[in-house]
């Protein structure tokens, strides 16, 4: 698209969202437009600040073509450093502006539920306590090109006056 808003809109929630790759056993940030090599992981991580109580909250990340979701939970995806992928934080992280994450699964009262598509990343709540909550999820990638990354999108299911979008990036994988 030739013309998008490339800010973040915050109507109730905020979310933003971040790439990095892992080189010589350190995390790095990945800047718009996001670099990779065929056949890469990366981490995407996804900031979300409430500043009231919300219910039935989605939070829905598009995959931009050239990357595919690794379901770690499956026996066929590799187990190799997901305790650090989980972890570690690259130098300039929106991870370090808070001390207070609460994260995937942490309580009944957070981000229980999610789903990993080809085209489509999805986590769910029922209820969130206001606070600051931490996504998170490893793609591949798998097709060279230019894509474009639209925004990720969180609403009240039942309030879609109350949403939040990260900015849109573009994405280049290369062979």
């Amino acid at each position: 698209p030739k013309e998008m808003i490339k800010d973040n809109i915050d109507a109730g929630i905020s979310i933003r969202r971040e790439y990095s790759d892992e080189r010589d056993g350190k995390w790095f940030l990945l800047k718009t437009p996001v670099k990779i090599k065929r056949g890469e992981l990366v981490r995407v991580d996804l900031y979300i600040t409430i500043p009231g109580a919300r219910n039935f909250l989605v939070v829905d990340d598009h995959v931009p073509g050239g990357l595919e979701p690794v379901n770690r939970d499956l026996a066929t995806a590799s187990a190799v450093d997901v305790d650090k992928a989980e972890s570690d934080y690259p130098a300039g992280s929106w991870f370090f502006n808070y001390e207070d994450w609460s994260w995937y699964g942490m309580s009944r009262w957070g981000f229980y539920h999610k789903e990993l598509r080809h085209d489509a990343a999805r986590f769910y709540s029922e209820y969130l306590a206001p606070g600051n909550y931490h996504l998170s999820y490893t793609a591949q990638a798998v097709a060279t090109g230019k894509f474009t990354i639209m925004p990720a999108h969180s609403e009240e299911m039942y309030d879609p006056d109350v949403f939040g979008k990260s900015g849109p990036a573009f994405l280049v994988v290369e062979e």
